[in-house]
């Protein structure tokens, strides 16, 4: 890619986020990389986030350019739930198969 046609996306990209109202909160065309670095690494993994981003490192990737995905968030808060009404109620009951009679 010449500089001009950088030049020329950066202008562009700039022009359409002053018309939308956005031009003070995303300022830079960088934003576009974080957000390809975070929509890779939510359907894809960090590793390929890392690859198609051209970071070295994966600590690069994983704290300058993306954010924990939400749904492992919530995943590790719900485990940790149940983990602690596990402790405090003991392990959860499964279905009674007492009722049941088996034929020998």
């Amino acid at each position: 890619m010449t500089l001009a046609a950088l030049r020329t996306i950066c202008y562009r990209y700039n022009k359409a986020l002053k018309k939308a109202g956005l031009g003070h909160k995303y300022s830079s065309t960088h934003i576009l990389r974080h957000t390809m670095a975070n929509l890779v690494r939510e359907r894809l993994g960090i590793e390929h986030a890392q690859a198609v981003g051209g970071w070295k490192t994966r600590e690069l990737v994983e704290h300058v350019y993306t954010d924990r995905p939400a749904h492992l968030t919530k995943d590790a808060l719900k485990n940790i739930e149940d983990f602690m009404e596990e402790k405090e109620n003991g392990p959860a009951k499964g279905p009674d198969f007492s009722l049941l009679k088996f034929e020998k």
